[in-house]
């Protein structure tokens, strides 16, 4: 489950390995506050996804669980576009998901 330390952690990663996140697509799977449900109080994964939208060049998100948000896009979609993917919430979905997506310069799951 994504943390506040987490949170600092998943961006101080991505400056880790040498990536250039102003010009990356970040996806963020799972939006819930945590795994199998669809409640979204609390959840840090739109405190993830405001400190990125403010550096990234895009940010995608998913969650199959969630129904409230319209910006949630199908997991696929958002696999296929991201440059980097950033696993928020542990859905069991994305444990099962085939998660290298289409882009040869995918940086990587975090």
């Amino acid at each position: 489950m994504l943390n506040i330390a987490s949170t600092k952690m998943a961006t101080s990663a991505s400056a880790a390995a040498q990536t250039d996140i102003p010009k990356m697509t970040v996806g963020l799977l799972g939006m819930a506050f945590k795994a199998e449900i669809d409640d979204t109080c609390a959840s840090l994964s739109y405190k993830l996804n405001r400190t990125l939208e403010m550096c990234a060049r895009e940010v995608l998100t998913t969650d199959p669980f969630v129904t409230t948000d319209l910006a949630i896009m199908p997991l696929d979609e958002v696999v296929a576009r991201s440059d980097i993917l950033i696993l928020c919430t542990s859905h069991s979905v994305y444990a099962e998901a085939d998660l290298r997506g289409s882009r040869s310069s995918m940086s990587g799951v975090f």
